[in-house]
């Protein structure tokens, strides 16, 4: 569990893990450039009768670095991995250690639930980001038992074996400095490795996270920002819409640099301004009014639900606005980067040669055979299948 400055979600999530009935467990905390004094002052207050060490993440900021350096120290043979703002329903160990005692082949992981704390009071936005808006947690789809997309490996609350990951050297990728995608791009990567990721609808934790319009956006914001570093490292991964966008910013960029203006005259913030207004002013006329009755009523009604209905559809709209600038930020700050130079290239050739816009990949077929699983260990023989693949592609052409 990485922490980072959240005393009192952090106190009441600590105690949630102190009330599990299934208490044959350690908790390992992660102060990620934090105030660790005060970390290891509620660990020691709130997590009475359980055990809990407190770790400090010496490497970069960011969520996975953090979580690294738990999995690095952990002797478990079962992980869960959770956030400081989810605090725990009281038998959630013992639902994730049954699911795995049921499925016990290396493969199987399992996410849980996640659902709005009682302190928390949700109102329109927080119930439109897990509902009809889909921005943050999407469990609308999902079937209790069944084995769903690795794009739900949700870091909130998911477990795996160590077997899983035990030969990789860094489970996180530590490129992300903030929480969004790092959880999607290991679950890509363990969908290569046979992950059949199941949802526990009863294994619950409750978000303690009070959010609002403007914080959202920025959160947004960061999350296109590491989208486009989720796009660097695997290409294949990458929309046509993102791609398309892509390209228009690298050409401004090279347009610019050739100016003698690589910075450009006016910041997108400012742009977004009138929408930001637009929306505000939504925001305030919507809500409770005077009480009426009869014809007037209904026509208040009607309004209201008018401007309930622009008011969601203006914070998709910037939701959408505020990932796009992220995306942007992240590829004028990262392209100057030689690290990443060739990353650009390999993302732009990889999509443009190819249609990159692809549904959700399907559940995993029936795992290999044994042998076969072990013989796909070596990258000569993932190679060779790759060519035979390719050839027959080519003969069905023909």
């Amino acid at each position: 569990m990485p922490t980072k400055d959240r005393p009192h979600e952090l106190a009441k999530t600590i105690a949630g893990y102190a009330g599990q009935s299934d208490r044959a467990f350690e908790l390992l905390l992660v102060n990620d450039h934090g105030d660790g004094d005060a970390v290891r002052g509620i660990a020691a207050a709130a997590g009475k009768g359980l055990r809990v060490r407190v770790l400090d993440n010496p490497g970069p900021h960011g969520p996975g670095a953090a979580r690294n350096v738990a999995l690095e120290a952990a002797e478990g043979e079962l992980f869960l991995v959770t956030g400081d703002d989810i605090v725990p329903a009281r038998d959630l160990v013992a639902r994730h250690r049954e699911a795995h005692r049921h499925h016990a082949n290396p493969e199987d992981a399992f996410v849980g639930r996640v659902d709005w704390h009682p302190d928390v009071s949700p109102g329109w936005l927080m119930n439109h980001i897990v509902g009809a808006g889909g921005h943050q947690f999407a469990y609308h789809d999902l079937h209790d038992g069944k084995i769903v997309p690795y794009d739900r490996f949700y870091t909130c609350n998911v477990s795996w074996k160590r077997r899983l990951t035990a030969d990789i050297e860094q489970v996180f990728s530590e490129a992300f400095r903030f929480a969004a995608f790092e959880d999607v791009e290991l679950g890509y990567r363990l969908s290569h490795r046979g992950l059949r990721l199941r949802y526990l609808a009863d294994a619950t934790g409750y978000h303690i996270h009070a959010m609002t319009p403007h914080s959202f956006f920025e959160r947004m914001r960061r999350a296109g920002s590491m989208r486009t570093i989720l796009d660097a490292m695997h290409p294949r991964l990458v929309g046509e819409d993102s791609l398309a966008f892509y390209q228009d910013l690298e050409l401004e960029r090279r347009r610019r640099i050739a100016c003698g203006s690589p910075e450009g005259d006016e910041p997108w913030e400012r742009r977004l301004a009138p929408l930001l207004a637009a929306f505000d002013e939504l925001d305030r006329r919507s809500g409770s009014t005077q009480p009426l009755s009869g014809a007037a009523a209904h026509r208040i009604k009607l309004a209201d639900a008018r401007i309930e209905a622009l008011r969601c559809r203006l914070f998709d709209d910037l939701c959408a606005a505020f990932s796009r600038l992220g995306q942007a930020e992240e590829w004028g700050r990262a392209s100057h980067d030689d690290g990443w130079a060739m990353s650009w290239v390999a993302m732009l050739e990889v999509a443009t040669r190819q249609s990159t816009a692809r549904p959700a990949p399907a559940p995993p077929r029936r795992p290999h055979h044994p042998l076969k699983q072990a013989v796909l260990q070596f990258r000569f023989a993932r190679t060779v299948r790759e060519w035979l693949r390719e050839a027959k592609r080519r003969r069905r052409a023909a």
